[in-house]
């Protein structure tokens, strides 16, 4: 869900010349702006649809678009994302600040709670809701828990990145990034299908509906 391998080289050149406790700082900071940015569109998504009188099922085929783009990218190797500068010998509370404003924007958003993150999210919440419309909480919750594991694991990835990458190399990571690009162009074909099937759907009880309306006027005209 999170683009964390894309956003894993752009993290490790703003944070090159950073302290190690600089370094966990703006990773924790990272994590938490792309973990209250779920929380936040798992509970207000439906709300800021209605508020733009966009439906769900619209969402889902935009943002199936959105990530198909960004699993291509990932595909092909171009995922975007210059290293920030750090300044060598900067003064720390202006280092601290500067590390602060970049784990919210670019790294946290849009880097990697972004378009595609937002739909996943969104369409995922749309998922926990029953046939009238009311939140399932066993499943809500799950995915909440779920999302805070990867939100944990994103994190220790982040500290540990520069080992990582020594151990993967220059071709793993590209294999790995290859891989993921491919599952969320998966995912994204798998949402784009949903959002297309619940349209038709609608359309046909929609046209049902009126026959059925048309019939029974009919019929009290002939009676």
């Amino acid at each position: 869900m999170f683009n964390i391998l894309g956003s894993l080289p752009v993290f490790m050149g703003v944070t090159a010349l950073m302290p190690a406790s600089m370094m966990r700082r703006t990773a924790f900071l990272v994590s938490m702006t792309a973990l209250v940015g779920t929380y936040l569109f798992i509970f207000l998504g439906s709300s800021i649809l209605s508020f733009f009188d966009v439906s769900l099922e619209a969402f889902r085929i935009a943002g199936a678009i959105v990530v198909a783009i960004a699993g291509y990218q990932m595909l092909t190797g171009v995922i975007g994302g210059d290293p920030l500068p750090v300044v060598e010998g900067e003064d720390p509370e202006a280092a601290h600040r500067k590390s602060m404003l970049f784990a919210i924007t670019p790294l946290g958003i849009p880097l990697i709670f972004g378009p595609g993150c937002i739909s996943l999210v969104i369409s995922a919440a749309g998922d926990n809701l029953n046939d009238m419309g009311e939140v399932i909480w066993g499943q809500r919750i799950a995915l909440m828990l779920a999302l805070a594991a990867v939100t944990a694991s994103m994190y220790l990835i982040f500290i540990c990145g520069r080992r990582v990458r020594q151990v993967l190399g220059t071709q793993g990571t590209q294999i790995i990034l290859k891989v993921m690009g491919l599952i969320l162009m998966v995912m994204a074909i798998q949402m784009g299908i949903r959002g297309t099937t619940d349209v038709v759907k609608q359309s046909f009880q929609l046209e049902t509906a009126i026959s059925k309306e048309a019939l029974a006027e009919k019929l009290n005209l002939n009676a």
